[in-house]
């Protein structure tokens, strides 16, 4: 039997049934139709058009195509489509008639024998390489340790022929018959799915996408070929975002070789563009027949720029030629611009259907289609699992083309195969992130460490004292910096030596190329070489952590899992580790720890070793031994526990040393984490202790436990991604619940938790879901820090972050930092800035603090608002008393993340975070730079930014915080100032008494500032006295910026007036007083600018308090009268020149005649037009002429005497604006 299948043309409306072509005689269409049928019957008489997709019902068809279309896509259309059932002899003879009726739009005979492409057998491979990194593999390694990598959630589709399901690699394998008929071709089908989704069970390989679904479709419609039917049943059963894999190619003749791309046949075409509309993404061969796809006329309806391109990713295959050039090459595939990637087409190994533990060295180009469509099922999932969405098939297609994103082969241009796709750099590309879990240990006292792996498996070192926080990671030197290792979670110890050399010593060991590899570094600055490996290669299985104790000063042990699945330690002495450890011991050569993340391991003292591992069927399983007894001979038998409960092999359990006992805990594959208390006296385990029923714990990262003061903590990260943790006495007793430690983003349950005791109590480390490793402490593990992200691997150069307050309005406050610490409760009675941020909070939260708002004073208004505050979080006792659970809880509610883009502070956030800014100046410079665009207060905004952006203003902040400064200042600043030492000039601000002050320095030849205010004037309780009666004049914080602003804008001009010479007559009405009075030690220079500086931020300050009151800035400066302006100065110049003269050379001036005042003014307002009052040019001109103008009316008034002038203006505050 064969099959000569039709397209029909658009329009005739032939019903989807056997024998449609009585719809032929419909009088509706033209009568030619039905005539040519008929002459085609009288020559093959017996014809029938049948539906060639007949495995769907019509319903079921029509309703595919209708969800392509309502997602915004056109599909072909699958019901033009027909099959002629004939004999063989008349098949080709058949397809030529059919072609030429008027309604055939194509016809040919379907090929019988879908070949799968399989390019030969070959002994089985002893590496699983296209799991492994590039380039030899498309690194699902690196994958699998990404939330979603290992295929859970996706589901592909396997189109072929047959498969043996029976194999041990299959068996454990999520794979379902979807529509199976009859068996062929076994051993391929076998080992596609094995390459796909073998399972993951400690035997044989495993697959790219261990926890993908296989639904299977043979291309066997029930004795009949058709795989465009198989296509449409599998489609129907997929939804958007899976795959569908379809295995074979056609031949191309003359050779029998599956050379050419399936989609060749029009009607699978028409399948594939229906399932890539409904977003599922469809894989198929090139073919292995080293055809050129772009040579052959015949192949065009195929090609991307085809209107009938079906948007299926096809697949090309390359050998990899090993060292030393390890390129791929392209040697069998077909090959051409429709080819969109490639990969491994040799040496794949894969499970094969001779026997249920066979395996085979797989090929060819479907070999290379199972490793894409793996590759797929992985992205897919990832994308899943960090978005709730997936890629659409274009998208797919887009990643897999990128050549910057995957494995080019030796000659690119003329292998037309694309790129081999890099799991690795899509992943990076994507914004997904990589997670492991971290390695921590103490190094005495209140100090610990961390290693674990960067993105690109290198390793990362890290200190934390209490005095310092979290150091930056720790350089290294060449191998160090760039040598790989296999992700896994290292180990770490430290110890304090005396022999041979007084020292502290650090140790971390890594899973990598080579082994077990370790590094060492110490308090005398050595360090060691972590590509030399301690234990060699094939001793250890990769992906598995390695645990580390030191039972005695001389002999250190590791237990690792081996390759066999079982559990072995190593002994080696400290200080001659690379000289190599002992032989693997194997603890126990019945049990398998096959699935196990790696066993724990901790030293009682005295030479014992304790480990704790779960066997792969979930008994818990407990060795001790002595590292003293003659190696072999030390340890005991597993002790298990022997109630039988049920334990999860991937999460890693925790174990600690209590004296003499052991504690451990395990989680069950229920989500349950249980205790177990462990009496090596009496070599008893007692029965596992569950924690707390109301918590579910994740079952795929470590767990930690440790002592804080005399209470057993346990910690873990459960399914909803929150880290919890629960205490009990040492002693034992029970254990209170498992409660949440706070943080602002979701834990990732592969990092799972480490926990380091430290003097202070204990330390928890975690990873985040956006790959941030964060730490919290606990004095007594019931109350925590909130967890913080360590500060940035790549921060500024001159910022490191040490508050635990994370939210932008709390941050960097000392005395709520002490209020979260438990050092300090803020109550009743106090008084100043940390309670009005505390108000501030409670404000922005919804609460009233009372009817003057947050004005720093902690009375009963504000013990209320506390009060209601702790009774709706929860939190007791619920008194007017602000401590840890009350700030951390604050610090939560008002958090952003990242904390640098709270809209509160709009773009002023990130110098708030960074300490730079006060949290109530940023309100105010965000108020003006959110003023009118054509104001002075808009101007005033944007200079701010500008300043602080580009590091000319190192920062704003409040008097009690100037220590917020000092050590940007330190790094910043040149080490002499102006002939004092940079330190003596930061402490100058510090005693100052002004309601704020504009500090100057030098910087590597630039001139920058800084900016403090006083407490005072941030809680409103400022006023400028004025000295002859003792009357006030306001001070806002507003106002204050602005003059200060002013003076931080001009500051390189301003410290350009210093080098006034005493002699310069432009300057100086009477250079011999100035020249006198310098003589005294202060420069008259130093006056000279101190009142340019004031008059012109005095200035500013007037014009924005015009803008305020109503009147537009720029027109307040074009009305203000000169005279005014110049009465104004003299008022300063007579009245308040106290505020601007350090040497007497004014009060030498006023005591001469009106003449000489008059011309000594004239000359300072002559260079006060010369500063900059605004960065707007009209704004800065209209000041600039009536500050000429005022110094015109002062020279005349030099000659002429002054004028009755009857109001002064143009400066803040004037004698008006005291009461």
């Amino acid at each position: 039997m064969a099959f000569v299948d039709v397209q029909l043309i658009d329009g005739l409306g032939l019903p989807y049934i056997a024998g449609a072509e009585a719809g032929l005689a419909d009088p509706q269409l033209d009568p030619l139709f039905d005539a040519a049928w008929q002459a085609l019957l009288a020559a093959f008489p017996g014809l029938s058009l049948q539906p060639l997709f007949d495995s769907l019902p019509v319903e079921q068809l029509a309703d595919l195509v209708d969800a392509v279309r309502l997602g915004g896509n056109e599909p072909p259309d699958p019901f033009v489509w027909f099959t002629l059932p004939c004999e063989d002899a008349a098949a080709q003879a058949l397809a030529t008639a059919a072609s030429a009726l008027p309604m055939v739009r194509f016809a040919g005979v379907r090929d019988k024998t879908y070949l799968p492409v399989s390019y030969g057998t070959n002994p089985d491979a002893q590496r699983t390489l296209q799991i492994q990194p590039s380039p030899n593999g498309v690194d699902a390694v690196y994958a699998w340790d990404v939330a979603g990598g290992a295929g859970d959630g996706a589901r592909v589709a396997d189109i072929e022929s047959g498969w043996l399901l029976t194999h041990e690699e299959l068996i454990g394998a999520r794979v379902r018959k979807l529509s199976v008929f009859g068996s062929a071709f076994v051993d391929h089908g076998t080992g596609v799915v094995g390459i796909v989704a073998g399972s993951d069970n400690g035997v044989g390989t495993i697959g790219i996408a261990p926890g993908a679904a296989v639904d299977l479709v043979t291309e066997d419609r029930g004795g009949v070929v058709n795989r465009a039917a198989a296509i449409a049943v599998a489609t129907a059963n997929l939804s958007s975002g899976d795959i569908l894999l379809i295995e074979g190619a056609l031949p191309f003749t003359p050779a029998p070789e599956p050379a050419i791309l399936v989609e060749f046949d029009p009607a699978v075409q028409v399948a594939i563009g229906i399932a890539v509309g409904r977003g599922i993404t469809v894989i198929e061969p090139a073919g292995n027949g080293g055809v050129d796809l772009d040579k052959f006329p015949f192949l065009a309806h195929t090609r991307p720029d085809s209107p009938t391109f079906s948007g299926a990713i096809v697949v090309g295959a390359g050998e990899f030629s090993g060292p030393p050039s390890e390129q791929w090459a392209r040697t069998f595939s077909s090959f051409g611009s429709r080819v969109d990637c490639f990969a491994a087409g040799a040496a794949i190994r894969a499970p094969a259907a001779s026997a249920p533990n066979a395996y085979q060295s797989f090929s060819g180009t479907s070999g290379a289609s199972a490793i894409i469509a793996a590759t797929t099922a992985l992205l897919q999932s990832m994308t899943r699992a960090a978005t709730g969405g997936t890629l659409p098939p274009a998208d797919v297609r887009r990643l897999f083309r990128s050549a910057s994103l995957g494995v080019l082969p030796a000659d690119p241009l003329g292998a037309r195969i694309g790129a081999m796709p890099d799991l690795r750099k899509i992943i990076r590309a994507q914004g997904l992130v990589r997670v492991l879990p971290v390695a921590g240990a103490t190094s005495g006292g209140d100090a610990l460490f961390i290693v674990h792996l960067d993105a690109d498996n290198r390793m990362v070192r890290r200190h934390w004292t209490f005095f310092t926080g979290w150091g930056r990671p720790l350089a290294a030197d060449p191998p160090n910096d760039r040598f790989e290792l296999v992700a896994a979670q290292p180990a770490a110890i430290s110890t304090e030596e005396t022999q041979p050399l007084a020292r502290l010593r650090h140790d971390a060991f890594f899973g990598g190329a080579g082994g077990i590899q370790h590094m060492f570094w110490d308090s005398l600055g050595q360090q060691g070489d972590v590509s030399k490996p301690v234990v060699a290669s094939g001793l250890v299985a990769d992906g598995r952590a390695v645990a580390v104790a030191l039972p005695t000063p001389d002999r250190l042990l590791l237990a690792a899992t081996n390759p066999q699945g079982r559990l072995v330690v190593f002994v080696g002495d400290p200080q001659t580790l690379l000289a190599g450890m002992s032989a693997p011991l194997v603890l126990d050569s019945v049990a398998s720890y096959r699935r196990v993340a790696g066993p724990v391991l901790v030293s009682r003292g005295a030479g014992s070793a304790d480990v704790v591992a779960i066997e792969d069927g979930g008994s818990f399983k407990w060795y001790t031994g002595n590292v003293l007894a003659t190696v072999g001979t030390g340890w005991s038998g597993a002790v298990t526990e022997p109630g039988g409960v049920a334990f999860e092999p991937g999460a890693r359990p925790a174990l600690l040393a209590l004296g003499g006992r052991l504690i451990a805990a395990a989680v069950g594959p229920e989500g349950w984490l249980r205790a177990i208390d462990i009496d090596p006296a009496s070599q008893t385990i007692a029965e596992p202790v569950v924690v707390d029923v109301q918590a579910t714990i994740d079952t795929l990262g470590p767990l930690a436990l440790a002592l804080a003061g005399n209470r057993v903590v346990v910690l873990a990260v459960d399914t909803e991604r929150v880290l919890r943790g629960a205490t009990r006495a040492i002693a034992g007793g029970d254990w209170t619940p498992l409660l949440p430690i706070v943080s602002d983003t979701a834990i990732s349950p592969l990092g799972g938790v480490t926990a380091v005791s430290i003097d202070l109590g204990v330390m928890a480390i975690a990873v985040d879901v956006g790959g941030t490793i964060r730490s919290a402490l606990s004095a007594n593990g019931l109350e925590w820090t909130a967890l913080a992200p360590l500060s940035p691997l790549a921060e500024p150069a001159d910022f490191t972050e040490t508050s635990p307050l994370r939210s932008a309005r709390l941050t960097g406050d000392p005395v709520l930092r002490s209020c979260l610490a438990g050092e300090h409760r803020m109550m009743a009675g106090e008084d100043g800035l940390p309670v009005m941020r505390l108000q501030q909070a409670l404000i922005d939260l919804g609460r009233s603090v009372g009817p003057t708002g947050a004005d720093g004073v902690f009375g009963p208004d504000t013990g209320a608002a506390v009060t209601a505050y702790k009774t709706d979080k929860g939190l007791v006792p619920d008194d007017p008393v602000v401590g840890p659970g009350t700030t951390r809880a604050l610090d939560a509610d008002l958090l952003f993340e990242p904390p640098g883009l709270d809209p509160t502070f709009a773009e002023f956030s990130p110098f708030v975070v960074e300490h730079r800014l006060e949290q109530f100046v940023a309100l105010e410079l965000a108020s003006l730079l959110h003023a009118p665009l054509d104001s002075w207060r808009h101007m005033l905004g944007r200079s701010a930014l500008a300043l602080l952006s580009s590091g000319a203003l190192l920062g704003i902040v409040a008097r009690s915080r100037l220590d917020d400064l000092k050590e940007r200042f330190t790094r910043t600043a040149d080490s002499m100032q102006r002939g004092i030492s940079a330190d003596t000039l930061f402490s100058q601000a510090a005693d100052s008494n002004n309601p704020a002050v504009t500090m100057m320095f030098s910087s590597g030849g630039t001139i920058k500032s800084f900016i403090v205010v006083s407490d005072a004037t941030i809680l409103g309780r400022e006023t400028i006295v004025r000295r002859v009666d003792g009357t006030h004049a306001p001070v806002t914080l507003q106002g204050v910026l602005v003059h200060e602003l002013t003076h931080a804008r001009n500051a390189p001009a301003l410290e350009a007036l210093r080098a006034t010479a005493d002699t310069d007559a432009l300057v100086y009405a009477d250079t011999a007083l100035a020249q006198a009075r310098s003589a005294t030690g202060s420069p008259s220079a130093n006056v000279f600018r101190s009142f340019v500086s004031e008059l012109t931020a005095r200035h500013v300050h007037w014009v924005v308090l015009k803008e305020l009151a109503g009147t537009p800035g720029s027109l307040a400066v074009l009305s203000l009268p000169a005279d005014q302006l110049a009465e104004a100065a003299l008022i300063y110049f007579v009245e308040f020149f106290p505020l601007f003269d350090s040497n007497g050379y004014i009060a030498g001036i006023n005591a001469q005649h009106d003449a000489k005042r008059f011309s000594q003014l004239a000359l300072w307002l002559k260079h006060c037009a010369d500063q900059s009052f605004s960065d707007a040019d009209d704004q800065d001109r209209q000041s600039t002429l009536v500050f000429q103008a005022a110094a015109r009316v002062c020279a005349d008034w030099a000659v002429d005497g002054p004028l009755d002038v009857p109001d002064e203006s143009g400066l803040y505050p004037l004698p008006n604006d005291f009461a």
